[in-house]
């Protein structure tokens, strides 16, 4: 018995993509002669290979077809088998198989860049944005004067909810610890990050706690800050902000940053954690961050930590 499956299941809108057609022989017996075709439904998935052809499949093997597909637009798409055969002990097979369903998904963290006129320019855009993947830049300090916080625990939970996502493959994870205001400067340029996420203290008034050279507090003001994001509004979509009494920074970047999330209070450790495996998880689904912001409070709530859900505040570029 051959089973037929597809890797990923969900693709972004207008995106040109390497879809994974698997075809695994289930049974004890060789399996040749293998034919199929295909056909898509409903119109609006371009599909540029639909016969393939395999001599054979030994015994619980998997061969993997690439089919280079285009979507023009969003919903979910039927990929239907309309022929399909092989032999088997010398027996003709031609059973019978369900559709398999492809998602295509629009994610705005994945449009275009605009407003770059020069061609130098344009160049740059193409390099930092190769495979137009998402980047995400976790910036992290926990300075020695400073309470301790579980900052491990925290990348470690994003990179497992990235990592289970339906989209896993859209993502790129980079990370930067026991962070330098120069460190943080550094980073923005090396990886030319559309998501930000800062893991850390924060002081009254905004302030975020970096780290000296010697590891100890260095603050760093929201207009210092807003200053340094303003370069990079071109490439920075979304900035999270996981440290207390941030709203006043977000509020700041909100100039020049399209989504930023901030704390308006205190928020605990493990809350601070639930709202990041919630804004992940829906981000790896393919939700905008509006939406991955309200399941990432949500999530807050499902785990108990009462009063704690009103702390997260997204604010928005077009809002100020």
């Amino acid at each position: 018995m051959i089973k037929l499956s597809i890797e990923p299941q969900a693709i972004y809108l207008n995106e040109k993509r390497e879809v994974d057609l698997q075809i695994k022989n289930c049974g004890s017996e060789l399996c040749t002669n293998i034919h199929l075709k295909l056909q898509v439904s409903p119109a609006g998935l371009l599909l540029e290979k639909r016969e393939l052809e395999k001599d054979f499949l030994d015994a619980n093997e998997v061969c993997t077809r690439s089919l280079l597909i285009t979507a023009n637009k969003p919903g979910d798409f039927r990929l239907e088998i309309t022929y399909f055969s092989y032999l088997a002990n010398g027996r003709v097979c031609r059973p019978s198989i369900s559709p398999l369903i492809l998602k295509v998904i629009e994610f705005p963290l994945l449009t275009p860049l605009d407003g770059l006129d020069s061609k130098k320019t344009r160049l740059n855009q193409d390099k930092r944005h190769t495979n137009d993947k998402t980047v995400i830049l976790f910036v992290a300090a926990d300075p020695k004067d400073q309470t301790k916080l579980r900052l491990g625990e925290e990348i470690r939970e994003i990179a497992e909810k990235l990592r289970l996502a339906t989209l896993r493959d859209n993502f790129i994870l980079n990370q930067r610890l026991s962070v330098r205001p120069t460190d943080l400067t550094q980073a923005l340029l090396d990886e030319n990050p559309r998501i930000v996420h800062f893991s850390g203290h924060g002081l009254g008034g905004g302030k975020l706690c970096f780290e000296d050279k010697n590891g100890n507090t260095h603050p760093v003001s929201p207009d210092a800050l807003a200053g340094l994001f303003r370069e990079f509004a071109d490439i920075v979509q979304c900035i999270l902000l996981n440290a207390c009494f941030s709203n006043v920074l977000a509020e700041a970047l909100a100039k020049h940053i399209d989504y930023v999330i901030g704390m308006h209070s205190e928020i605990n450790d493990d809350a601070a954690i639930a709202f990041t495996t919630g804004f992940y998880q829906a981000l790896g689904a393919g939700r905008t961050i509006e939406q991955a912001y309200r399941i990432g409070c949500e999530q807050i709530r499902l785990e108990n930590f009462l009063g704690q859900h009103h702390v997260p505040v997204l604010m928005t570029r077009n809002s100020l």
